[in-house]
């Protein structure tokens, strides 16, 4: 038992252990050739704690995954330009909070013109 007395105590709730949640992964990834030098990338965002999302692009097999940019929390698509023409690009987006990062996106694939 706890002594009582005119001081308001919230008892266990002070002292309460918080468990981290990373973001959900983002969902059906398309990617859609725009131009010949632009894919427009569109998911579906099932998180509510993220802080953004990472664009990642897969141009050239030989370096790998590179972090194109980062598109703001909420976000459900990303435009990007600059590219190749003629060119496969393979895209992923993976949902970041503070606490780390979600399981990335499936992969989704477009040819610029």
């Amino acid at each position: 038992s706890r002594p009582v007395d005119s001081t308001i105590d919230i008892g266990p709730y002070e002292y309460a252990a918080y468990t981290p949640i990373v973001p959900l992964p983002a969902e059906n990834l398309t990617a859609t050739t725009q131009s010949a030098s632009s894919i427009l990338l569109e998911w579906s965002n099932l998180s509510t704690v993220e802080d953004g999302f990472v664009i990642m692009r897969l141009s050239d097999w030989t370096v790998g995954w590179e972090e194109v940019d980062v598109a703001s929390a909420g976000a459900t698509s990303y435009l990007d330009s600059g590219l190749d023409s003629s060119t496969r690009y393979v895209y992923r987006v993976i949902a970041y909070n503070s606490y780390g990062d979600g399981a990335c996106s499936n992969d989704a694939e477009a040819t610029t013109n």
